[in-house]
Order: C-alpha cells, then structure tokens, then sequence
C-alpha cells in the first residue's frame, strides 16, 4: 500500500523529520542543501546523532554553498557519535574533494528516507531563516518501492562526494504507478522535472495553479503557461512580492504583464516568505526542491515528486487557493502603474535569467 500526504508549511515539515528519525530503526538518509548551525540544525543533528547511537546507519550530506555556515566542527561531533556525514562540492580550495569546475553544481535537494520505506521529500531547509516560517511544502511519502528508489539518487551522489557504498546497495525497481520520482541537473543530466512540467501544461484542460518562489521559467516552460492561459484555462501564478533574493524576484516580476495579456491571473503574496516550488495542473500536483529557473532545472540536483492521488491534489490545491485568497489579485492597471525605474530593473535582471 502506498501512501503520499502533503505537509504544509516549514515547521510542520521539520517536525514531522525528526519524528520519522527518531523513529527509524535500521536507516536514515538525508541529503540537505541548507542546514543551518541554529537551533534548527542543532535540533536534527541531535536527533541524527541519538538515531546513531541507537545502532541506526545513519548518513548525512550537505551542501557545500548552501551549508556553508555550519561549521566542521558540528559534523566532527555527529561522526563522533557513529553517524556518517559528507560535504557536496566543497567550496574550500583546500578541501580534499574541491574542484573549480564544480562550484556552480549544487545539491539542492531536500530528501529524507527512513528505512527505506518511507521518505519525506520537499523545498524545506532545515535552518531557522529571519522572520517568520518560510511558506513552503513537503510530500511524505510511504512506500518501500518510492524510498528505495530515492535512496539510490542519495547513494549517487553519496559516492561521489567520496561516501562509501552500502553493504545493501538499493535494488533497481519497476517504478511506482501513484507516485513519480522527478530528478533535475547536475550529475543526474536529467530533466525530468522540466519535462514533467511540459508535458503536463500541455495536456492541461481545466486548471494551472502554480505557486513559486523563484519563477523565470525557459522560453518552453513559459510558452506552455502562456499557450494554457490563451486556451481559456484557468491559469493562476502565485508569486513573492519580494523573495530572499532579490534578483529573481525582479527577473520573475519582468514576465508578469505576458502573463497577464495571455489571461493568466497573478498573485503576489506578502508573508510569508514564499519559497514554495509546488503546481496543481488539472489531476496531477507536484512539490519538490526545484525551482523554475535555469539553475534549478540544469545545473543543480533537485527532487520532485508527482502524483495523481486525488487526496494529495485537493490537500495541495487548498493550500495554493488559500495564499491566492490572502494576495488578491494584481490588476494589470496596478501593475503598469509600477515605477519606470522598477521596470528597467526588472528586465535587467531578466537579461541575466540563465545565470539565475
């Protein structure tokens, strides 16, 4: 039987992780792009380093740019309780694993897998970020097919950092029917979330509800928005007003009145935070790491997961609606009457998209 819900919101997603790792009886991998050195991080190396102690294998990767404040020192002391941890592309020069042609390369993924039965996939950080929780997603998903098919994405990119293999390697399977494993960039050289997206625009009928943070889709991407919205769909974007980078926010802003004279509607959400990478189109829902940019969808490892679960859809289509209820819509007569030096902001920074 397999099982996937939604968890909403960052805080529901850190606790529900370390529950299922303080759960874990044989396994833990997590890959993580920011773990924080604050009392979020604190909490999950702790709960990693009890999992350890327990007799549990445990593994931890982290990202080289994304961790980059969370000291040696701190994974000395969750190795030194029996827990394996590694550094994805280094950026010190004097690391043993850097290499220049590997700085733009990120693992960007938020994965957590129990046993290999279950796994929490999503765009949550385990950091405390400034403000309020971040407004973000995670599906947890129950089954042993799924988990051991994340675990052997965990696992490549594992030995590569220089991790040792396990002494039970994964098995390769038949893919699960209710829930697909989306993989991006980097050394995966896969575009399967870019693709997902596509095909999934394209034979949309009824509704494209598409809430992200860091939105400057390539020219494929967006023309399929723009042709569904030129259809009659109901297509509708939820956005930041302004993210914590302020940049892609002036780049994802730059395409907003295509948006709008194709039909689609906009949303700009105030608070929180948005960093959201999640879309509702007709049946099918994803939510994951990867972000609608160049970035995302070919340079870095990211993981979505997909489903038509019908539970799943309606669970994620609530929460989009909600935000959309809390921002309103942007009129386009507010919108072209922005600033004259936004807008040359804005497509200033459209012109470096592919860097973004």
């Amino acid at each position: 039987m397999e099982r996937i819900s939604l968890l909403a919101g960052s805080e529901e997603v850190i606790e529900a992780s370390l529950a299922s790792i303080d759960a874990a009886r044989e396994e833990v991998l997590l890959a993580m792009y920011w773990l924080g050195d604050d009392d979020v991080g604190k909490r999950v190396l702790d709960a990693l380093g009890r999992a350890a102690e327990r007799g549990v294998t445990t593994r931890l990767s982290v990202d080289g740019f994304g961790s980059i404040l969370l000291g040696s020192a701190r994974l000395d002391e969750l190795r030194a309780r029996g827990a394996e941890a590694l550094v994805f592309h280094p950026l010190s020069p004097f690391a043993s694993r850097f290499a220049p042609d590997s700085v733009t390369v990120r693992d960007h993924r938020k994965l957590l897998v129990i046993d290999r039965a279950r796994a929490i996939v999503g765009g949550v950080n385990f950091a405390q970020p400034p403000g309020p929780p971040w407004r973000d997603y995670a599906a947890c998903v129950e089954s042993p097919r799924v988990a051991r098919l994340l675990a052997r994405h965990f696992f490549t990119t594992w030995r590569r950092s220089g991790g040792a293999p396990p002494a039970s390697p994964p098995p390769r399977e038949a893919r699960s029917p209710k829930i697909e494993v989306l993989a991006a960039g980097g050394l995966h050289h896969a575009r399967a979330v870019r693709l997902a997206y596509l095909v999934a625009l394209r034979a949309a009928r009824r509704t494209v509800l598409i809430e992200h943070a860091y939105f400057v889709p390539d020219r494929a991407v967006l023309q399929a928005i723009l042709r569904a919205a030129k259809r009659g769909l109901e297509v509708r974007v939820v956005l930041p007003e302004w993210s914590d980078v302020t940049v892609v926010s002036l780049a994802s802003h730059a395409i907003v009145s295509r948006l709008q004279r194709a039909g689609a509607h906009v949303h700009l959400l105030r608070a929180p935070i948005l960093h959201a990478k999640a879309a509702v189109i007709d049946g099918w829902a994803t939510v994951g790491s990867a972000n609608l940019d160049h970035v995302s969808l070919r340079n870095n490892l990211e993981l979505n997961v997909a489903t038509h679960d019908p539970a799943f859809v309606a669970a994620l289509t609530r929460e989009i609606r909600a935000d959309i209820a809390r921002s309103g819509e942007l009129s386009r007569e507010t919108w072209k009457a922005r600033p004259l030096l936004r807008r040359f902001a804005e497509r200033a920074a459209y012109q470096f998209r592919k860097l973004l």
